[in-house]
């Protein structure tokens, strides 16, 4: 299939040729992101982007970078009934406020934020499916990512934020199956759907943090936990935003209680991943591993 250009209505087949392509749209930012830069022509008038924004680290860290790009973005919050969405509301106000003093920018290119309450949606397709649910709702992103593109106006870009390694080709909602289905979904809404974060891990989203004063005093005010406000220490979501910063050398700004016990269950969980093999890129095994150890050493 011929690589789409910066003129673009969907995304290339492989994103591995997307990143190695230079006629890419997706290479081009991909290399702005790595560079840490805005140095990619944002097209003015050409491009408005509608991002899906929880406050957490990635889709906070895709919000910076549209800022600093000069594109025009708006952004949706959803609520579906999670029992997180008290700390993510709270989260998202909190960052509202800094990002507005620290970008002087967003105050042009921010055009509009969006909540939306999904609760009783939720509610009735997990009643119909005979389900319950703690932190993992069934297809999540499919329900924020539609409901998102019904909030289309005008826009031209529906971005999408799964990070570096969490892409299977099958299974689950940012599975590459999974990105193709939303492809379609979204050019009948008039929107491509663009993933900012695909060659980024959250530890580089992290380091890509701490190059700018500004930046970082979002990021590490980013939420990224499961439980219902701050930061747990004992949840899946915890242990990987600790080993982001662990891995670049600022544990202490993660926000995540690391003095106690409290991360052991969840230690044990993902040494028995690792041992199995398979689950993570090497790179993120050796993160994760190197957290553990630090742990450990911190613990004896």
């Amino acid at each position: 299939m011929k690589h789409t250009t910066l003129h673009y209505d969907r995304l290339p087949v492989t994103f591995t040729e997307a990143l190695n392509s230079p006629d890419s749209l997706v290479y081009l930012e991909q290399t702005r992101a790595k560079e840490y830069s805005a140095q990619i022509d944002p097209l003015p008038g050409q491009r408005t982007i509608l991002l899906p924004w929880s406050g957490g680290l990635d889709s906070t860290s895709a919000l910076l970078m549209a800022l600093e790009g000069g594109l025009p973005v708006r952004t949706v919050y959803t609520s579906y009934g999670h029992p997180y969405d008290t700390g993510e509301q709270t989260s998202v106000a909190r960052l509202q406020k800094t990002i507005l003093e620290s970008y002087p920018e967003a105050a042009r290119l921010w055009l509009e934020h969006m909540q939306l309450n999904l609760g009783d949606v939720a509610a009735e397709g997990l009643s119909r499916m005979g389900g319950e649910w703690r932190h993992l709702f069934p297809l999540r992103n499919y329900l924020i990512l539609t409901e998102t593109m019904a909030q289309n106006d005008g826009d031209s870009e529906l971005w999408f934020c799964p990070v570096k390694g969490e892409m299977p080709y099958s299974g689950g909602d940012k599975s590459l199956v999974f990105v193709r289905h939303m492809q379609g979904l979204a050019s009948e809404a008039g929107l491509a759907l663009f993933l900012p974060l695909v060659g980024l891990s959250k530890s580089d989203l992290v380091g890509w943090g701490t190059l700018s004063p500004a930046r970082y005093a979002v990021l590490r005010q980013t939420l990224s936990c499961f439980g219902s406000s701050g930061h747990c220490g004992t949840c899946q979501a915890c242990f990987t935003r600790a080993v982001a910063f662990h891995a670049v050398g600022r544990l202490e700004d993660s926000g995540v209680p690391t003095d106690g016990v409290g991360l052991a269950e969840i230690v044990l969980y993902y040494r028995e991943k690792i041992a199995e093999g398979g689950h993570y890129p090497a790179s993120r095994t050796a993160e994760m591993q190197a957290f553990i150890a630090h742990l450990e050493q911190l613990h004896d």
